[in-house]
């Protein structure tokens, strides 16, 4: 930042402090797009929350969402900002990633904010939880959406809905994968039926699972592309991980059922098959097949 921006993010702070509200927001949303840097999109953040405007107070704070959750001031306001857009379920996921130590004071805001919405907007909550509940009867830009709509439901409807869309052969893979990591990540100690890839039915508890961060074998592909193409062919490597990063979205959380060798999975990523292939490179290139159908059924 120059002296002169520096200065006018100082101007624009001491007539926050003063109540000059307006003021300071015409200062800062001028700054927000002339510099990229936190301190002023968090001076910004700020200022549209003082002046009760947090539909756009969490718009701008997720352009630098990375940095608020990694700064024990920015984690707190962006969880308040998500508790005041009725955000319950994506709060939840924020508290998640805190130490055990910090987390009974958010927890009980949480719920406060729930019961709060059950009291003052239940049939909104109804209607939200059954197109929820009925997920699989759009498509799946329709399915997204719902799903995305979905975190504004308090967590006891959530995982009811969670029941129902984990069994429905109409809901989209990914959109499966996407539940299952959420459940994950809130650690839900409960047991739910999940209808995979395989058309089998599994009972799963997400709170044994790891995240796919986390996840042994992803860790692993995800070195031996990096030793395979980084450096020799970085077209290749950002195009191999792409479509990986696709296929264990789909595959998740039983990553493990189709990439039983790490080393051969990148092997014949994108290559034709061969006569003599090993039977457990035929049923990885079965696995890798379907999940391009799948991706090409998306229109992905």
């Amino acid at each position: 930042m120059t002296d002169k921006q520096n200065e006018q993010l100082n101007q624009a702070q001491q007539a926050l402090k003063a109540g000059e509200t307006e003021k300071a927001l015409k200062k800062l949303a001028t700054l927000n797009d002339e510099v990229d840097a936190y301190e002023v999109n968090l001076a910004y953040v700020k200022a549209l929350t003082q002046a009760e405007n947090y539909t756009q107070a969490l718009v701008i704070a997720n352009e630098r969402r990375f940095e608020y959750q990694n700064s024990a001031t920015g984690v707190e306001l962006l969880i308040n900002l998500e508790l005041k857009n009725g955000n319950f379920i994506n709060a939840r996921l924020l508290v998640e990633s805190l130490p055990e130590i910090s987390k009974n004071r958010f927890q009980k805001n949480i719920h406060l904010s729930e019961h709060q919405a059950l009291v003052s907007m239940p049939q909104t909550l109804r209607t939200r939880q059954q197109h929820f509940f009925h997920l699989g009867d759009g498509g799946f830009i329709k399915q997204q959406r719902n799903f995305n709509d979905a975190v504004q439901l308090p967590l006891d409807l959530y995982l009811q809905g969670s029941q129902f869309v984990l069994r429905d052969p109409f809901v989209k893979p990914i959109i499966k994968s996407s539940l299952v990591q959420v459940l994950v990540k809130l650690k839900i100690n409960k047991e739910f039926k999940l209808l995979w890839l395989d058309n089998q039915e599994y009972p799963i508890i997400p709170a044994q699972f790891a995240t796919i961060e986390t996840h042994a074998t992803v860790e692993h592909v995800y070195h031996v592309l990096q030793h395979k193409y980084e450096n020799n062919d970085p077209i290749t490597y950002h195009m191999r991980l792409q479509q990986f990063n696709l296929q264990v979205a789909l595959l998740y959380p039983f990553i493990n059922k189709a990439i039983i060798d790490p080393q051969k999975w990148v092997a014949i990523m994108g290559t034709p098959r061969q006569g003599g292939e090993a039977p457990i490179v035929q049923e990885m290139r079965n696995w890798q097949e379907r999940l391009n159908q799948i991706l090409f059924q998306m229109g992905i």
